[in-house]
């Protein structure tokens, strides 16, 4: 899907403003740095992609999820890195062809992929030689991440996209692709993230699921806790009353709560 949103009929429509206005005079400077963030299908892979279309550097366009040594490989692949070619290339030796030289850039998708702390380590380093921009979910764990993000820059985030750019990028998708589904209902479904549109007109099947923000989300814990609260009295309220009823449903909520207790121990 790459090329998809480079072709000169969809382009990015819905983003030129905020790829010419924030994401286009960071690739050219040579200081500053940005990532990109938002809900998962707003297009920040696409919006990547454009800013690697934008670079006139040494440049690699990379997925953190992958495993460490093929991104090595890719990056002495794309930025012409010579290494010894008699020794056969460990990890250890790319990483420090790697980090003998300097003023590359690189581009990371997902950085909320990068699990191991080693690869995130070794993208920090990178980060005071080379130029990095990247791409992060919201909501995903940043917590491993924090030191590697303090040195990318500007969070910039990328929102759904707005009702008529949401039809014009469904009709055009639906066209290039050959979809046999109406651009207006893919439109309808997609909620303005392009992502879902494309994968929608591939499969030419409406998706619909529900989508809901977290200020619409209701929180039902703390009435699970007054429930739990509730039975413990029964308990108490049975001895008082010579009540077994009460004493044992009491009894048996104390024992759900120990039960639930070892358990959150044991996922912690």
């Amino acid at each position: 899907m790459r090329r998809l949103w480079c072709n000169p009929k969809i382009c990015l429509i819905g983003r030129k403003t905020l790829l010419e206005q924030k994401i286009k005079p960071r690739v050219c400077s040579n200081s500053l740095r940005f990532i990109l963030t938002g809900p998962r299908d707003t297009g920040k892979t696409a919006l990547l992609e454009a800013a690697y279309d934008l670079c006139s550097d040494k440049k690699s366009l990379i997925h953190a999820g992958r495993p460490q040594k093929t991104i090595l490989e890719q990056l002495v692949l794309d930025w012409g890195v010579v290494i010894d070619s008699k020794k056969k290339p460990t990890v250890e030796l790319l990483k420090k062809a790697l980090l003998s030289c300097s003023g590359y850039t690189l581009f990371i998708d997902d950085l909320h992929k990068s699990s191991s702390s080693n690869k995130i380590d070794f993208f920090r380093t990178l980060a005071d030689r080379h130029k990095l921009f990247g791409t992060i979910r919201s909501g995903a764990a940043k917590e491993n991440l924090k030191p590697l993000l303090s040195k990318m820059g500007k969070e910039i985030y990328i929102p759904p996209l707005q009702r008529q750019d949401s039809l014009k990028l469904s009709e055009k998708v639906c066209i290039h692709l050959g979809s046999s589904l109406s651009h207006i209902d893919v439109s309808n479904a997609c909620n303005g993230l392009p992502g879902r549109i494309v994968t929608m007109a591939n499969t030419n099947e409406i998706q619909r699921n529900e989508i809901r923000s977290k200020d619409e989300e209701i929180d039902i814990s703390p009435l699970f806790l007054l429930l739990i609260c509730c039975l413990v009295i029964f308990r108490y309220v049975g001895r008082a009353q010579d009540a077994t009823d009460y004493v044992l449903i009491g009894g048996m909520a104390l024992v759900i709560i120990l039960f639930a207790r070892y358990f959150f121990q044991r996922g912690k």
